[in-house]
């Protein structure tokens, strides 16, 4: 399972179902899953919001309506044809946002181990964007300077820090992971982060973790 979302090869020895990332049926609101990949609650009942990656919630919140929209156009094209002005406004809004984010952190460089996580949030935001909204695949040369960056500073994040929201971890490592397809010495790494990530909380919460890695 782990080679095969590593690899972009179908996994063995299961049937993997689709994966479940929000319910909107109930109230209006979004609900989230314990199996989405921008989760940030981190409890038994999924209650109570986990502060300590609270200024990346907007950005996890854009990264995964650029997916949602690029579902629909994958699988939902009239839908996607009338709303095509609606996703462009959205998708300029998300852009526009991340603009202005790097901007602030290129005069103010974070010092702390939690400020390098959430500009490691921001750094896999960017390639995921490109990649949702301009199909631009991960491992172009586009994001060879984000990769980089990003490298650096998961090398210098304590891992134990990521215990707040180890579903955003993985998503970050496998955007890492496909971002440096190209480059061993990166992608080793990335690799096996996803690895030793997989043998703990997979064990953990193994129906959650076979639909992220399916996803």
């Amino acid at each position: 399972m782990l080679h095969a979302s590593c690899s972009n090869l179908p996994p063995i020895m299961f049937d993997i179902t689709a994966p479940i990332l929000r319910d909107v049926r109930r109230s209006g609101l979004p609900q989230w899953y314990p199996q989405s990949p921008l989760r940030v609650l981190n409890d038994t009942a999924f209650l109570r919001p986990t502060l300590e990656l609270q200024s990346s919630f907007d950005i996890l919140g854009d990264a995964f309506d650029c997916f949602e929209m690029l579902c629909i156009e994958a699988f939902d094209s009239d839908t996607a044809m009338d709303e095509a002005e609606t996703f462009k406004v959205r998708r300029d809004k998300v852009c526009a946002r991340l603009a202005k984010i790097e901007e602030q952190e290129l005069e103010r460089p974070p010092q702390t181990s939690k400020g390098k996580a959430e500009r490691a949030i921001r750094i896999a935001a960017k390639i995921h964007f490109r990649a949702t909204a301009f199909r631009i695949q991960h491992e172009d040369e586009v994001n060879t300077e984000d990769l980089k960056i990003l490298y650096a500073l998961m090398r210098k994040i304590e891992p134990a820090l990521w215990k707040a929201a180890h579903y955003v971890y993985l998503w970050v490592l496998l955007t890492g992971g496909a971002a440096s397809c190209r480059y061993p010495n990166m992608r080793s790494y990335f690799v096996s982060e996803i690895m030793r990530l997989g043998f703990t909380i997979g064990l953990f919460d193994w129906q959650a973790f076979r639909r992220k890695c399916h996803l």
